[in-house]
């Protein structure tokens, strides 16, 4: 019997496949066919992309299929996809299930820092220079986050406050994290010094269950997902506009 690694690899050559080749392909297994969710990296010698569960790397005799299983991610019913980052588009920081890891030219490198393990970060991003994660930390039975840099020397703690941070991402122009409360939004954008320079708090008009988080430019947008529909936020200049949809 296939394990479900060899078959995600066969899937996920015939997935790749047709994605390049523009014709629509019909496959199922246990848990269902991956699916490419972004590039990681690109460089003369390799292309990494994330999939739904584990990594497709690509190198001059073909793809293969990198199986969550090589860096400690055994439960794949949890429907978590890998995080996965990478700032120079060389070395892509992997949380794996008991240690970070980096992938770099095909191969999974240790960083000996469980404290960063997959079941302590929340989240990361990227800017041109370095990978933030979203890591958990507690004070008594309290359960709040910081940003930590993943990459570089020094002290990775990039900035604590005793709140709960659910969402990070970033650009040249600010890392920001936000917060959704009982029918509230807080965004912090912080500079690259992990400095906060802004604050902003909006009131919404629904509890979000679920909610994705972009950068671009100098907004920040919103996308979130409620019982009463679906909520789009637009930060920039100090202030949100909403829209519900």
């Amino acid at each position: 019997m296939k394990t479900r690694c060899e078959s995600l690899q066969r899937l996920c050559t015939l997935t790749l496949f047709s994605l390049v080749a523009g014709s629509p392909i019909s496959a199922s297994a246990h848990g269902g066919p991956p699916a490419a969710l972004g590039l990681l990296a690109a460089n003369p010698d390799a292309e990494v992309m994330l999939l739904n569960e584990g990594l497709a790397l690509k190198r001059p005799e073909g793809w293969s299929y990198l199986c969550p299983s090589l860096w400690g991610e055994i439960d794949l019913a949890s429907g978590k996809f890998p995080l996965a980052r990478s700032a120079d588009g060389i070395d892509i920081y992997l949380p794996g299930g008991e240690d970070l890891f980096v992938l770099r030219e095909g191969q999974l490198i240790a960083q000996n820092r469980p404290e960063y393990r997959r079941n302590m970060l929340i989240a990361l991003a990227n800017d041109s220079k370095n990978v933030y994660g979203l890591h958990i930390t507690t004070i008594g039975e309290r359960s709040m986050s910081e940003v930590v840099r993943l990459t570089g020397d020094g002290d990775p703690r990039f900035y604590a406050s005793q709140e709960y941070w659910g969402w990070i991402t970033a650009n040249d122009q600010g890392i920001y994290i936000v917060s959704a409360g009982t029918q509230e939004l807080t965004l912090v954008k912080l500079d690259s010094a992990g400095t906060e320079v802004e604050r902003v708090v909006a009131q919404i008009p629904v509890t979000l269950n679920e909610m994705a988080l972009h950068a671009l430019g100098g907004r920040v947008y919103v996308t979130g997902v409620s019982n009463m529909g679906t909520l789009v936020a637009r930060s920039h200049g100090g202030r949100w506009t909403t829209n519900e949809c």
